[in-house]
C-alpha cells in the first residue's frame, strides 16, 4: 500500500504550476484535484514598459521575488528586444532557489541568491553582504499583488524603481464537479500557495471560518499569516517553499 493511499487532496495553484506537486502526491498515493483559484497574465508591452527595458543599462541589479516575475520578465524583454539579453553591467537577485532555477531557463546567471522566503529577509541579506550602497539602482520585476515594502526598504539605501511584470486574477471558470467537493468538505487537505488564492477560494465556497472543517496546507509566511487574519486555521506550513520539499511534509502530514 501506497503512503498516503485513499487520501484526498485540492491544490489551488494555478494550471500551469499544479503539476509538480499533483505528480508527487499521486505516486504516493493520493487523489489530487486541481481547482486553480488565481490565473497568472503576464504583461504586454506598454510606453512605460519600453522605456525601462530601453534603459536596462542604467540598473545595477535585477530583483525576482518569484518564477513568475522571472517569466513575465524575460517574456516582456524578448517581446520588446527580440531576445533574453541584459546588459552586462546588471547583476540579477532573488528570493529562494526555485526563483533562481527558473532564471537559470533563460540562459542567465543568478549572482545573489538568498535563501529566505520573505522580502525582510531579503533585504537583510542584501544589508549583511554589502551590496547595496547610496549609488545603487535596483530594478524590481514583480506581480501587481505584490507589497511595496521591498522597494520602500530599497529606497531607503539606493533607488529602487518596480514594474509589474504580470498580474493575478481569479479565473472566470471552475470545474464544477472539483468545486462539489470543495464545497462538501470531501478533501482531507486543501494547499494554497498565495493570500489571493486563498481569498478567491473563501468567496466563491461561502466558507466561514466557523464552518470550514478540512485541513489546510500552505507556502510561506505571508499565506499563513492571511488565512489566520481572516479567522481560519492553518493546519501544515512548509518548513522550505520548494515543492518537493512541501510534498514529502504532506504525505508525513496525512
Amino acid at each position: 500500500m501506497k503512503q498516503i493511499e485513499g487520501k484526498m487532496v485540492i491544490t489551488t495553484q494555478p494550471v500551469n504550476q499544479a503539476g509538480s506537486l499533483t505528480n508527487l502526491l499521486e505516486d504516493a498515493g493520493a487523489k489530487v484535484y486541481n481547482l486553480p483559484m488565481i490565473e497568472i497574465v503576464f504583461a504586454k508591452p506598454d510606453k512605460e514598459l519600453i522605456c525601462i527595458f530601453n534603459s536596462l543599462n542604467s540598473f545595477d541589479l535585477l530583483i525576482f521575488t518569484s518564477k513568475n516575475g522571472v517569466t513575465g520578465f524575460f517574456k516582456l524583454l524578448e517581446s520588446i528586444n527580440g531576445n533574453y539579453q541584459i546588459p552586462n553591467n546588471i547583476k540579477i537577485g532573488v528570493i529562494g532557489e526555485s526563483t533562481a532555477k527558473e532564471v537559470g531557463k533563460f540562459n542567465q546567471n543568478v549572482d545573489y541568491t538568498n535563501s529566505g522566503i520573505t522580502s525582510d529577509e531579503f533585504f537583510d541579506y542584501l544589508i549583511k553582504e554589502k551590496i547595496l550602497n547610496a549609488n545603487s539602482r535596483l530594478l524590481l520585476a514583480l506581480g501587481n499583488l505584490a507589497p511595496n515594502k521591498l522597494q520602500s526598504n530599497l529606497n531607503e539605501i539606493g533607488f529602487a524603481e518596480r514594474i509589474n511584470v504580470y498580474n493575478t486574477i481569479k479565473p472566470d471558470n471552475f470545474n464544477e464537479k472539483i468545486l462539489s467537493i470543495a464545497k462538501n468538505q470531501e478533501a482531507d487537505l486543501t494547499v494554497f500557495t498565495s493570500p489571493s488564492a486563498f481569498n478567491n477560494f473563501i468567496q466563491i465556497t461561502g466558507f466561514t471560518s466557523d464552518e470550514y472543517k478540512m485541513k489546510t496546507a500552505c507556502i510561506g509566511k505571508t499565506t499563513e499569516s492571511f488565512i489566520k487574519s481572516k479567522g481560519y486555521n492553518v493546519d501544515l506550513v512548509a518548513s522550505n517553499p520548494v515543492i518537493e520539499s512541501f510534498a514529502q511534509e504532506i504525505i508525513t502530514y496525512l
